[in-house]
């Protein structure tokens, strides 16, 4: 199990490390933020360009002497600072005494913050759009308006510093907040430093994400026209950071927002009370950072491996809905109580991914648990059946010649030392079969070596049966990666069964030749061959156990006598070295009688 934990927390490390941020990230990240809203204050106030405002005070834009007269209107009523968010970069050709009337409103009345923005210049440079030089020279301060959207169109962060070389910006909201006396410091500024690059024309800093109080129509708003016509009391406004903004239907900027969807648009000027309230309480969010986000993914999903290993299935389900129900909390308290944005996906994903490749893991241990009780299975039956009988010969003969009282004579001894020589064999087969399972050396070797060795080997019994063994190989060599010992040992046993079923007088032929990729040792007999309806037992253990007692067909006899450990020896040490051994199932006829069996191996 130690491999698959070892992959599951290394894919939780990186999917928190790569933090992809797709469309589905920040919807879920947005939604958690629409969780974290907070109650608006009570001095800050929307002064809106609305509706009612256009069809009293007519089409849009309005003349600039109507901004005086409300400036004039909210000095009286002793507001604290306007941030007066109207583009005013060109001056107004059809009246041109206008400018200087909104200039002098300003410079006597209460401290105004105008509206810097970013215009592409000669030859695409970017530059900044000022306003006009009187009204820059009466504003209190001038501050840029940008909001930065995600890959969906969402506002969800400013930079509080932009400007180009020599000359920068505070963002509207921070510089309303200064002429009203409560900026915060310059060195408690929030959000993530970037370093000017070389360069660059248009320059940003302190990227901070905005913590919205609410959705839009959240903060305060009145009329444009109620406050110019006298329609709002004083002492509503007294006291006030007024904000003048765009909020009718495709008058201004509008953005959507983690607490508003596309279909209910934030006004820009919104945008900015809720910078200011942020600014003013000190909060802030920013992303988690790549290690910050792989190590919450990394404690998550090892606690859910802690859990799973001792559990059952069901049980571990159920762990791993109440983890991922813990991690989308854990990813809300982060964001509520430390500001920091981590991305839940790759958490939630980490942990939705242990489950199944869990449960898949418990299967194939429960799969290979099987496949032992298996195997054990068989052994006893080894044990039991073919050990047994040849031991149990063996007592029979001995208790016989003690009965009888006579000597030992030498058609006892042999009896006995052929079942010895048996037991012998068999638990030999089993020793070997059990080391080719285990594997065996990864050698460079010629297999012209392996077939001449096992050749030669076979050569006396052949010999002494009169059965003709030739053996046919390749010019080249023939090398593959093995265990020398392994593939001789497999190749004999093909070699001897072919040459215990070959009558005698016949021909048993051992080759090696190339098959595509492969090298191919094949070995064919001129016995009764194997029946199509026995051929699938060949391979399996024991399977000589398994043959038709009393089958009166040689080939019967070949398949179960040929059929124990040694075929299944033959094929494990083929797969062991990544090739395959079978019987060829070419059709048996008079023709050619006999049986061929091949082991494949892949060249080196």
């Amino acid at each position: 199990m130690r491999w698959l934990a070892v992959l599951l927390l290394g894919t939780a490390l990186l999917l928190g490390w790569t933090d992809g941020r797709g469309r589905l990230e920040s919807a879920a990240i947005d939604q958690l933020a629409s969780l974290n809203g907070r109650s608006a204050p009570d001095d800050i106030l929307i002064v809106a360009i609305d509706e009612p405002s256009l069809a009293a005070l007519g089409r849009w834009p309005w003349r600039r002497t109507v901004h005086a007269a409300l400036l004039d209107r909210l000095a009286q009523a002793g507001v604290r600072g306007v941030g007066l968010d109207v583009i005013l970069s060109e001056p107004d050709r059809e009246h041109p005494h206008d400018d200087a009337l909104l200039a002098e409103a300003m410079r006597a009345g209460v401290p105004v913050v105008l509206p810097v923005i970013m215009a592409m210049g000669p030859g695409g440079a970017p530059q900044a759009a000022e306003p006009v030089p009187v009204l820059a020279t009466a504003a209190k301060a001038l501050g840029h308006i940008h909001v930065e959207l995600d890959a969906d169109g969402v506002a969800l962060s400013v930079f509080l510093k932009e400007g180009g070389p020599g000359r920068w910006w505070d963002h509207f909201a921070l510089a309303l907040l200064g002429v009203a006396g409560q900026s915060p410091h310059a060195s408690d500024l929030p959000g993530q430093r970037r370093p000017p690059k070389a360069g660059a024309g248009w320059l940003r800093d302190h990227w901070t994400q905005i913590p919205y109080a609410g959705p839009p129509g959240h903060f305060r708003r009145v009329s444009y026209v109620d406050v110019l016509e006298g329609r709002v009391p004083a002492a509503l406004l007294r006291g006030q950071l007024v904000l003048v903004g765009a909020t009718a239907v495709g008058l201004g900027d509008a953005y959507p927002t983690p607490m508003a969807s596309h279909d209910a648009l934030m006004p820009g000027v919104e945008v900015s009370a809720n910078v200011v309230d942020a600014l003013r309480r000190g909060l802030s969010q920013r992303r988690a950072e790549a290690w910050e986000n792989a190590a919450v993914a990394v404690l998550m999903t090892g606690l859910l491996l802690l859990g799973l290993q001792r559990l059952s299935p069901w049980q571990g389900l159920c762990l791993v809905a109440v983890a991922m129900a813990a991690t989308a909390g854990l990813t809300w308290l982060a964001l509520r109580l430390a500001g920091v944005q981590l991305s839940p996906l790759p958490l939630l994903g980490a942990l939705a991914l242990a489950y199944p490749l869990w449960s898949w893991r418990r299967l194939e241990a429960a799969r290979l648990q099987e496949a032992l009780r298996r195997e054990q299975e068989a052994v006893w039956r080894f044990i039991a059946h073919d050990m047994r009988a040849p031991q149990s010969a063996i007592v029979a003969l001995v208790r016989r010649w003690r009965a009888s009282g006579e000597a030992l004579d030498g058609e006892l001894l042999s009896r006995v030392e052929a079942h010895a020589q048996r037991s012998l064999a068999l638990a030999d087969d089993h020793v070997q079969l059990a080391r080719a399972r285990h594997g065996g050396a990864q050698d460079p070797l010629d297999l012209r070596d392996v077939v001449a060795d096992a050749v030669d080997q076979q050569w006396p019994l052949a010999e002494a049966r009169g059965v003709r063994l030739t053996c046919e190989l390749p010019d080249d060599e023939a090398v593959v990666r093995g265990d020398r010992a392994l593939l001789v040992r497999a190749l004999v046993n093909l070699l001897s069964n072919a040459l215990r079923f070959t009558p005698d007088g016949g021909t048993v032929r051992c080759a090696l030749s190339p098959q595509g990729k492969d090298w191919e040792m094949r070995v064919s007999d001129e016995g009764p061959g194997v029946p199509a309806e026995l051929r699938p037992r060949l391979f399996q253990p024991f399977a000589q156990a398994m043959s038709a007692p009393g089958a009166p067909d040689p080939a019967a006899v070949q398949a179960a006598s040929g059929a124990g450990l040694g075929l299944v020896f033959v094929r494990t040490v083929a797969e062991r070295h990544g090739g395959r051994a079978d019987l060829d199932s070419g059709p048996r006829t008079s023709a050619h009688p006999g049986a061929a069996f091949f082991i494949r191996l892949p060249r080196a």
